[in-house]
């Protein structure tokens, strides 16, 4: 039971996280990238931090430098993606993002010397199909791949490196959540995506390779709110 339970959270997931390519593409026309992360990963923080007193109070060394690693891969995963809708489309994110299924196996067996197995063969094989189906509008799954690698942009290479970035957020929470409680993993690592994005911001508006921008509507607002509530706190 416990094993369905699991990947029902794991679904439940994906659907949260499914609607955040539309979310974010729409809200990047009024906001800069990385301020949306930061704004998007504070109201996180806020809102959980109530709850995490008690949690924080027993917290070791190991808990702290493993929120502190999973925050940083998590802000290096979010920023780029996020940076990438801003070139590329919201399918082509969805499905580039969604490559991670391949690079996650191969980290495994770099870091942790683990030999897929071939169900997880079977699955990754299962995912791409139904990535590439998904991304199709209608053509022929050659059709798919060759517009793809001729229409590869600046947003596509952000959100290659979004995919890779987060298979080894993906690893190496395998690793740490076996060995200390996962709550104060959750809770370090989003107080770290937010602190690094308003550190990226600052610097970045004021090097001039990225434009501050932040105009705030209905849009902006809903994708801030269900980006930082659902597809953060409750995923």
């Amino acid at each position: 039971m416990k094993k369905f339970f699991n990947e029902g959270a794991l679904v439940l997931t994906t659907l949260l996280w499914g609607l955040t390519f539309v979310v974010i593409k729409l809200s990047l026309t009024n906001v800069s990238p990385l301020l949306f992360v930061s704004l998007r990963f504070t109201l996180s923080t806020l809102i959980l931090l109530p709850f995490m007193f008690g949690v924080l109070k027993n917290s070791t060394r190991e808990i702290l430098v493993g929120g502190i690693v999973l925050g940083l891969l998590n802000f290096a995963g979010f920023a780029t993606q996020t940076i990438g809708l801003e070139f590329t489309s919201a399918t082509k994110s969805g499905f580039i993002t969604g490559t991670f299924v391949i690079f996650t196996p191969i980290l495994q067996l770099i870091i942790e010397k683990r030999i897929p197995r071939k169900e997880n063969v079977y699955g990754i094989l299962l995912v791409l199909l139904g990535l590439t189906f998904l991304s199709s509008k209608g053509n022929s799954l050659f059709d798919v791949f060759t517009e793809l690698g001729q229409n590869f942009n600046i947003g596509d290479f952000f959100t290659l490196v979004c995919a890779i970035v987060f298979a080894a957020y993906i690893v190496y929470l395998d690793i740490i959540s076996q060995k200390v409680d996962y709550k104060p993993l959750v809770f370090l690592q989003i107080v770290i995506t937010g602190i690094c994005g308003w550190i990226f911001t600052y610097f970045l508006s004021v090097s001039g390779l990225e434009k501050f921008s932040f105009q705030l509507n209905n849009t902006v607002a809903f994708g801030i709110i269900y980006t930082a509530l659902f597809a953060t706190v409750i995923a």
